[in-house]
């Protein structure tokens, strides 16, 4: 089974935790392959200050290309916190990893996006959100073939990607209900709830007490070094 761990770090802070991401995977068990980028140039896509997290699509779907079976996108500040083995079965199983961030997609949407996501304001907010910074793949499944496929297309199209990080003054929205854009995770959330794929609690965590940490979290983000 060919297996790929996926990052890009642009950067001293985000090269330093790609780093520490490498070495967690190392030290738990994982075997498989590693694809690193530190710049848009790499990939082919524009700059992140232009085209927001469009590397994450580009480089999944560089990987894709390559022939890899099980990808795994993690961001740079990600850490594992368990044997990898208890990824590869949980991802196994259920076809996808993909974490449930507890807001809503519609408080994280611009209004540019709604066209190209083919959705509707109010429909926006009965839509689930997820955390784009993990995602674990099984690219022999057709759900998540799929998946890459229209997460590479809308972070490809100069559109459903941009917008502000906040919405304070209505910079992406006149609807205060909406707080701000968030990207590709955005995108991603509403294309994974269109092909039925289900956010899953507790895999990935933010505390920093392990001593909180639920049993079934696999992954924390510890931020910067």
């Amino acid at each position: 089974m060919k297996m790929c761990l996926v990052n890009f770090a642009k950067g001293v802070r985000y090269e330093k935790g790609s780093i520490r991401l490498k070495r967690t995977f190392v030290e738990n068990g994982y075997k498989g392959d590693f694809a690193f980028y530190t710049d848009e140039k790499e990939l082919g896509c524009l700059p992140h200050k232009e085209l927001p997290y469009a590397f994450k699509a580009y480089a999944l779907k560089r990987a894709y290309e390559a022939g890899y079976e099980i990808v795994i996108w993690a961001d740079a500040l990600i850490m594992l916190v368990v044997p990898f083995s208890k990824v590869l079965d949980y991802t196994l199983k259920n076809k996808y990893l993909l974490p449930n961030n507890g807001w809503n997609s519609g408080q994280w949407c611009a209004d540019t996006a709604l066209i190209p996501l083919g959705i509707t304001r109010e429909e926006s907010f009965k839509i689930p959100h997820m955390m784009a910074c993990l995602m674990c793949l099984d690219l022999r499944e057709g759900v998540c073939i799929e998946f890459l496929k229209s997460y590479y297309e809308k972070s490809a199209d100069g559109i459903t990607l941009k917008g502000a990080w906040r919405n304070d003054r209505g910079q992406v929205s006149k609807d205060k209900r909406v707080l701000g854009h968030r990207h590709d995770q955005t995108a991603a959330s509403v294309i994974a709830y269109k092909l039925g794929m289900k956010f899953d609690n507790y895999l990935l965590t933010y505390e920093s007490d392990s001593s909180d940490w639920q049993d079934t979290i696999l992954f924390t983000n510890k931020g910067a070094i």
